[in-house]
């Protein structure tokens, strides 16, 4: 497909040098500038290649849009959908067009591919552009919640300390956390295969729409992603796991903040207020500044967030929106994708996260 001098074209290359290399020219020395971090996503998502199509013209790339194949459970099914990632025009050739071209050449190949749907969290550069060309429907949005750990020092710190968005990782001791018996410990995806299988079937059948959470998919997601730390955890009660926890600590606007990226648990869990609690004292024991989580307000774990301290975040006060956007591909797609109200989501479900 010909545009004047650019070129619309599916990027089948094997190596992503040229991707990463036009992620710097708007990241410069951000993750998806470094091609590592592009094959993980691109490349070893257990879910399947990613598809990728760019715009092209003598200089080299100037634009692209991709979505990573993902696996879905609706009402217990699982169904072919995608995740929208990394939409980037280069700053040059921005406003001609790009972003809604190199989109609808991806949604056909996703038809051809039998992906049901496409779901987004778009920037707030990207969402304009969505919804006046109407590429996707904006369904709903998560809610950011909050746990102050030193209030008084997050404040002061946010207004002396550096301005740039995100930072380096911080390294956590979870040493504490097993000098006493506890409901609570860190989840082996290996050594708890067959617990965790257990809760993750449990979970399904509960849940309406959910991303599907594999033990391959954890791995992948958490464990094999190059430059990020993140810790596992799991609650057990009467022998079964009940609960799931994933958590992050990073530098954000010079605060110590702790991601708590997914947040998953069973409506039979009556301790999951024990698994915050022990997330937030090993918070304060390696010294961070506050926690934030993001669920739908209709979930139990929304709920279970706000009896434990957490407070949810004014839309005024939110950097960005925490939208959801989703495009059906194909006729046959479940109705039900597009009720916000069946969904459950987390950070875990984004890729910047």
């Amino acid at each position: 497909m010909q545009q004047a001098d650019v070129s619309i074209h599916s990027f089948d290359e094997d190596g992503f040098l040229r991707l990463a290399d036009l992620c710097a020219t708007t990241y410069p020395g951000k993750e998806i500038s470094e091609e590592e971090y592009l094959a993980w996503e691109y490349r070893s998502n257990i879910d399947g290649r990613a598809l990728i199509y760019v715009a092209e013209n003598e200089t080299g790339l100037i634009a692209q849009y991709i979505v990573l194949p993902r696996k879905y459970s609706i009402n217990n099914v699982l169904i072919n959908g995608s995740l929208s990632v990394n939409t980037l025009t280069h700053s040059s050739f921005r406003g001609n067009n790009l972003f809604p071209q190199l989109a609808e050449e991806t949604f056909k190949r996703c038809r051809v591919q039998n992906i049901n749907f496409t779901l987004g969290f778009p920037n707030p550069i990207s969402l304009p552009v969505i919804q006046r060309k109407k590429l996707f429907e904006t369904i709903g949005e998560l809610s950011l919640t909050i746990k102050p750990l030193n209030p008084f020092r997050s404040l002061y710190k946010y207004l002396t300390g550096k301005r740039e968005k995100t930072g380096s990782e911080i390294e956590m001791d979870f040493t504490s956390l097993h000098q006493k018996n506890t409901d609570v410990s860190e989840l082996n995806l290996k050594e708890d295969k067959i617990l965790y299988d257990e809760f993750l079937t449990a979970f399904n059948l509960e849940k309406q729409n959910v991303t599907f959470r594999s033990g391959e998919f954890l791995n992948w997601r958490y464990n094999d992603i190059p430059g990020r730390k993140y810790y596992l955890f799991k609650l057990m009660e009467d022998g079964s796991m009940t609960g799931l926890a994933v958590f992050r600590a990073k530098y954000i606007y010079g605060l110590r903040c702790g991601i708590l990226i997914d947040f998953c648990s069973l409506k039979k869990a009556n301790k999951l207020s024990e698994l915050l609690n022990k997330l937030q004292l090993v918070s304060k024991i390696n010294n961070l500044d506050l926690i934030f989580s993001a669920a739908p307000s209709h979930s139990h774990e929304f709920s279970c967030l706000l009896e434990n301290g957490y407070y949810k975040l004014p839309a005024k006060f939110l950097p960005q929106k925490l939208s959801l956007i989703i495009r059906k591909h194909l006729p046959d797609c479940p109705s039900q994708v597009t009720d916000f109200n069946k969904w459950f989501l987390t950070f875990g479900d984004y890729d910047i996260f």
